[in-house]
């Protein structure tokens, strides 16, 4: 907790104050020589594929490393969204490949169609092919490192990103310089700096129009945010560049010493994770140490802190995560991974008080109706006939075949028309949950949206069965 708070009190100081005076990093050939050597990016021997875009960023990139005479291709894909506005970018960057005297490869794929086959957002889908096809060509080449042009505004945009999405601190430290064969050697600096460089060389580029809509989030903080950010503090971009300089030292001190604490907490045992309650106990900040520990795991910062407050219950209480499980045994906490056929099903029978995922935790009670008993109408908290129920009960994701009644209505629906009518988008119908009997295909609630009409409570039903979402 003071590790960070001392870090928002120097950032709030700081950006306060609209008139600090920052040097700003005059982007030239010079100062991104120094940049590379500095940083140890890459050397002069290596073999370099550029992800070129066609845009001012990936042109600049591209101009700079030429001028330096590094060994460089580059690359673009055609997502073929826009049009004859894709085809000419991808004219322009052939062009721009020829007149360099540099190799040049070119991925077509029509990206609408290939949306319709998966449940992913277009930004997704076309990073994941873009990267995915950089990756291959590595390979195929032997290039040493693939190069994009991600600059300063670009890391500003993450880091604000990170802060609505909830990345934790990690997400603070914003995009990688160097990583995983990837580097972006225009880091440091700002889109405003690339601009100049680019008029003053009097460069050519293609503009993306759609670059300008507020339709996607990241043009969302561009345009919108952004602009706020910035009458607040005029220097916002070299305030910003300083925190991440100090933020990148700081969190790697903070990796360094949680890589120690694991290697002293988790103790390996045949097919278990054994960790130890008490000595969790005597850190100053236990439950931040215990998220560390088991976010491998797959355990949300929510699911955390119900873990934490388990301990001083009596043992056995379950917790799952997509692929593990977690059980309070005692004096510690037992996680094991999940086998392939329990993934995403869970028991659930009369005894079962908690269900704990990591989006939502269900909640369920048996109790005998009396005068006071009012029927729900909170989708978050439904109430079934028990009498009518063949327990155990099995929690699941939804699949083809499922059916059920929605209450209201009599006849049978099936789950995937049922999905249908209430229009949730594709990219969330895989991970729509249902509660039905054992090795059945009749859905008895879809958690969150309806119960089977059958279960309903009745004036003559006398003992409930109640499940909570929170």
């Amino acid at each position: 907790k003071q590790f960070f708070n001392g870090f928002l009190l120097r950032y709030a100081i700081r950006y306060s104050q609209e008139n600090l005076s920052f040097s700003k990093m005059k982007l030239d050939l010079i100062s991104f020589q120094e940049h590379l050597k500095q940083e140890k990016l890459f050397t002069a021997e290596d073999k370099l594929l550029l992800a070129v875009s066609g845009g001012v960023d990936s042109v600049a990139m591209t101009h700079l490393l030429q001028e330096l005479e590094y060994n460089i291709s580059i690359a673009h894909v055609n997502y073929q969204l826009r049009g004859g506005d894709s085809e000419q970018d991808a004219v322009f960057v052939a062009e721009l490949a020829t007149n360099l005297g540099i190799q040049f490869h070119l991925k077509t794929i029509n990206l609408s169609q290939e949306l319709e086959k998966q449940s992913k957002s277009l930004q997704i889908l076309a990073r994941e092919v873009r990267y995915d096809w950089l990756k291959e060509l590595k390979k195929e080449h032997q290039f040493n490192w693939i190069l994009t042009a991600h600059h300063l505004n670009d890391n500003i945009e993450t880091v604000l990103l990170n802060i609505t999405r909830g990345t934790g601190w990690r997400g603070l430290m914003g995009i990688p310089e160097k990583k995983n064969g990837f580097i972006r050697p225009l880091l440091p600096f700002s889109r405003e700096e690339i601009l100049i460089y680019a008029q003053k060389e009097k460069l050519q580029w293609r503009e993306d129009a759609s670059n300008q809509t507020t339709k996607y989030k990241r043009n969302q903080v561009r345009h919108e945010v952004i602009p706020i950010l910035k009458n607040l503090n005029p220097n916002l971009e070299q305030t910003f560049q300083s925190h991440l300089e100090e933020w990148k030292q700081g969190f790697e001190y903070l990796r360094t010493y949680l890589k120690e604490k694991k290697q002293v907490f988790l103790q390996k045992k045949q097919d278990a994770i054994y960790l130890s309650i008490e000595h969790l106990e005597k850190e100053n900040q236990p439950v931040f140490l215990l998220s560390e520990l088991i976010k491998e795991f797959g355990f949300s910062w929510e699911q955390v802190k119900r873990i934490w407050k388990s301990r001083t219950e009596q043992s056995g209480k379950l917790f799952y995560s997509p692929h593990h499980s977690l059980v309070k045994d005692r004096g510690q906490y037992v996680i094991q991974k999940l086998s392939k056929g329990d993934t995403q099903n869970y028991s659930v029978d009369e005894s079962t008080q908690d269900i704990i995922l990591p989006n939502f935790t269900l909640s369920f009670q048996k109790f005998i109706r009396n005068e006071n008993f009012l029927i729900s109408k909170n989708q978050q908290k439904i109430q079934l006939d028990a009498s009518k129920i063949n327990f155990p009960l099995e929690l699941r994701i939804w699949q083809q075949g499922d059916y059920f009644v929605p209450l209201g209505m009599t006849g049978t629906k099936k789950m995937s028309d049922f999905l249908v009518d209430l229009k949730i988008p594709l990219n969330l119908k895989n991970n729509i949950w249902v509660l039905s009997p054992n090795d059945s295909q009749e859905i008895i609630w879809v958690v969150g949206y309806r119960i089977h009409h059958h279960y309903r409570i009745q004036e003559e039903t006398k003992s409930i069965f109640q499940i909570t979402i929170t």
